[in-house]
């Protein structure tokens, strides 16, 4: 039994058996999982306190505009 599959569609990924699904479906979606978990990181003390900090120049920017 095939599994047909759309591009950048993961709900077949999780609910059918890999056997079922094309290697290139199955090797799309590792990548693209792969690469969101990799990309979606915590943010770091620094990078927070930096974000805060551009923000806080913003807002006193934007008051004395």
């Amino acid at each position: 039994m095939t599994i047909y599959s759309k591009k950048n569609d993961l709900l077949n990924y999780f609910i059918h058996d890999n056997r079922f699904l094309s290697k290139e479906y199955i090797k799309g979606c590792e990548d693209f999982l792969k690469n969101e978990i990799k990309n979606n990181q915590p943010k770091t003390k620094d990078h927070n306190i930096n974000k805060y900090r551009s923000d806080l120049k913003t807002l006193q920017f934007l008051e004395n505009k």
